[in-house]
């Protein structure tokens, strides 16, 4: 009997498991969907369909499935990744749908520990981690640890705000309800699409850390910082569909922690152990970490428009201190991220080389990302489910307050509004319920206004926005022109003609603008009746 126990394993612990069928999306994936379908159709997983959905590559790939009898081949015209997946959960039989990536292989005991994170009915998905696999090229293990790699985002141990697509489940009655994913998005993004709106109704997503995949990562420079443009043009995609989870500067706006392992903590780690080591989970905190991201992606983009104003110190020397302390910035950045940079083991005679290049991909990052969210930014807001209908407008814009009907809920009518401005590119951050507003409009670096509605007079919503100046940003500003003025004063003149266009600017956007988007969506509702 001992000896029977001792060869017990996970696939042991339950007399039943649940259908799943694991889809796997192709697109001339021939270097490597061999790899993935032997280790998949190796799996000892009982009740397992293996379905490949070719999306009209042009390599190789079919033939390479037709060798693994065990997979089912489902071909169509190439439409994008979403359109894909949703082919997949339609054609599978489980009840359990797993997505794994072309580029990725399962462990062995990887379906089990999927079904067993959702086991609770109130566990809607579930996923692990992605590794990539220890004998990956050098070029390969510098993009493992670059940022912006397929990573899960974790609000407690075992639950999850966001799973990478290439290791991800969820039930197919969940898909269903949800209506698949978004077919908007053809390459990335749809991931965190389908987390968050199922994270919205309420459903809960899992997380096992032993249902993990090994996942290669790009090979080189060229492919990672062409994966990471796709990638920003996708999260101009989501931001456009979730604005209330981005942040003023166009961040996404996580309520768990990220987690790669093969990037360090940026700062010291502290690890709560409990009294006499006897804390159920162990729990890491980081300190000092989230400073240098937010540089890394805010502070990136500004040194580098810092640098292109180094012709301006032919005009006057002062001029070139900005592009000055910008080199200064990121020669500290790349100092910082090559000491981070843990090289693989077995590359002694390359520590340097493989560190530099690291740091190189830490710092070109943010802006190839960037420059992909900014270039989809113009089409991102095409193809938006349609806009609530707001009330008929009582009476226009009279002392700043426009007033429609109250034919509905207050909170209805400013949601409303809400959606309205942001479809006319706006950013609007949505009130916590702390706030006495219902909005925050971001109208310039140096002016917000403050949404509000109020439900008088009777049978009436009257619509103000209350402009507010960003008071410490401002005194900078007019403080950097005075003194400039000092110093060179025809710069400082500029400058300060800068402020007040911002200023003006803000203005504008934070009345005017506002209730000009309010009336055209009031007008529209009544031409549509």
């Amino acid at each position: 009997m001992a000896e029977r126990w001792n060869r017990r394993t996970v696939a042991d612990l339950r007399d039943q498991w649940p259908a799943i069928s694991v889809v796997i999306c192709a697109y001339n994936a021939a270097d490597t969907l061999d790899e993935c379908l032997r280790h998949t159709c190796a799996l000892a997983y009982p009740n397992l369909d293996i379905l490949v959905v070719d999306d009209g590559s042009t390599d190789t790939t079919v033939e390479i499935v037709e060798r693994h009898s065990r997979a089912r081949l489902v071909t169509i015209d190439h439409a994008g990744l979403s359109v894909a997946r949703n082919e997949g959960y339609r054609e599978a039989a489980g009840e359990i749908i797993a997505y794994l990536d072309s580029d990725a292989y399962p462990t062995p005991e990887w379906p089990f520990y999927l079904a067993l994170a959702m086991e609770e009915d109130s566990v809607a998905g579930a996923g692990g981690p992605n590794v990539p696999p220890p004998d990956d090229p050098e070029g390969a293990q510098r993009v493992a640890r670059a940022p912006g790699g397929p990573v899960h985002v974790l609000i407690a141990d075992q639950r999850a705000e966001h799973l990478p697509g290439c290791n991800m489940a969820f039930r197919r009655e969940v898909l269903q309800q949800l209506g698949g994913f978004d077919p908007v998005y053809t390459a990335a993004g749809d991931d965190v699409d389908l987390c968050w709106r199922v994270l919205d109704r309420g459903w809960d997503i899992g997380f096992h850390p032993a249902a993990l995949v090994w996942h290669h990562r790009r090979s080189g420079a060229r492919t990672y910082l062409r994966q990471q443009r796709g990638y920003g043009r996708a999260e101009a995609l989501v931001e456009a569909r979730h604005p209330d989870r981005f942040t003023g500067l166009g961040t996404a706006r996580w309520a768990g922690r990220m987690y790669n392992p093969l990037v360090p903590s940026r700062g010291r780690q502290r690890i709560y152990r409990g009294m006499y080591g006897a804390a159920a989970f162990q729990s890491v905190y980081r300190g000092g970490g989230h400073l240098l991201d937010v540089v890394h992606q805010l502070g990136v983009p500004v040194a580098t428009a810092a640098l292109l104003t180094a012709p301006a110190a032919l005009l006057h020397p002062v001029l070139g201190l900005p592009a000055l302390a910008a080199v200064f910035a990121l020669l500290a950045l790349v100092a910082i991220d090559a000491g981070n940079a843990r090289p693989p083991r077995g590359t002694p005679a390359r520590r340097v080389r493989f560190r530099l290049g690291v740091a190189g991909l830490c710092v070109v990052q943010p802006l190839v990302r960037s420059w992909g969210r900014v270039r989809q930014g113009e089409l991102a807001h095409r193809d938006l489910p349609p806009q609530p209908a707001l009330p008929a407008l009582v009476r226009g814009v009279s002392n700043g307050v426009s007033v429609l009907a109250h034919d509905r809920p207050r909170a209805e009518i400013a949601a409303g509004i809400v959606d309205a401005l942001r479809r006319e590119r706006l950013r609007v951050l949505p009130a916590t319920g702390w706030e006495d507003h219902d909005g925050e409009v971001i109208a310039s670096s140096l002016v917000r206004g403050e949404l509000v509605t109020s439900g008088h007079p009777i049978g009436c919503i009257q619509v103000r926005v209350r402009r507010r100046f960003r008071r410490p940003r401002l005194a900078l500003a007019v403080l950097a022109s005075a003194t400039l003025t000092v110093l060179a004063p025809s710069v400082g003149l500029v400058l300060a003609g800068l402020v007040l266009l911002e200023v003006v600017r803000g203005v504008w956007r934070a009345g005017p603008l506002v209730h000009r988007v309010i009336a055209s969506a009031a007008d529209r509702e009544v031409r549509h009746r």
